[in-house]
């Protein structure tokens, strides 16, 4: 068994990152409220709980043990949330996309029975995956930026699972 964890770093960096946005939307939907603007004022503030929701996610995951990513002899075990996991068996891993978007690097896992797996999942979880899914994404995502140990990682998915290749694709947008 071998384990990946999050950069508390990157972590801290976003979620401070995000209460600047927060203090931003806020102030525009202010703005936008005191012009009478009604609908800007609805758009900023929706944009401001959004960034709420990702700083409480980033924080959770900053104060947690950081776990991202475990691998055992039979799964590969993603933390997708803090607090929610996906145990994903090797057999049904067919293939692993490596991408990037805007300097974020991924690594996608195609599965043969991506059904199977969204079945067990929370709705939050879910809708998570069906929106990596209707992008033109893997259902499955390994985010690389966040892990701290990429190289071992990447002899680690090769060690177990040698029969499938990590593709690498040029930066999309």
């Amino acid at each position: 068994m071998m384990d990946f964890y999050e950069s508390k770093r990157n972590l801290r960096f976003l979620a401070v990152l995000c209460v600047v946005l927060i203090f931003f939307f806020g102030g525009l939907a202010y703005l936008a409220f005191t012009e009478e603007s009604f609908f800007m004022a609805m758009f900023f503030f929706l944009f401001m709980l959004l960034m709420i929701w990702v700083t409480r996610q980033s924080v959770k995951k900053a104060m947690g043990n950081g776990l991202y990513v475990t691998t055992t002899s039979l799964d590969l075990i993603l933390y997708v949330m803090p607090d929610e996991k996906v145990d994903i068996r090797w057999e049904d891993i067919l293939d692993y996309l490596f991408y990037e978007i805007k300097g974020n690097q991924f690594l996608g896992l195609q599965l043969s029975n991506e059904e199977a797996y969204t079945a067990v999942m929370s709705p939050k979880m879910k809708r998570l995956a069906s929106l990596n899914a209707k992008m033109g994404y893997p259902m499955f995502n390994i985010n690389f930026r966040h892990i701290t140990e990429k190289k071992q990682l990447i002899e680690e998915l090769d060690r177990r699972n040698p029969n499938v290749i990590i593709h690498f694709e040029e930066e999309s947008t």
